[in-house]
């Protein structure tokens, strides 16, 4: 989450990470669910306002 509110493409984040894209898809998948959260933006605000992430 945080590699994505700083602008990273998802591309970016699994490279990052040594992961593949549909590993990444399906981790902010349940990220979102955990957060209640409408879309990855969302999830984002939401996981920043709760101070789960620092940018």
């Amino acid at each position: 989450m945080t590699l994505i509110a700083v602008g990273y493409s998802r591309a970016q984040v699994a490279d990052t990470l040594s992961i593949s894209e549909h590993t990444l898809r399906v981790y902010i998948e349940s990220a979102r669910y955990k957060l209640g959260a409408l879309n990855t933006t969302h999830a984002v605000a939401r996981a920043l306002s709760r101070g789960m992430i620092v940018v």
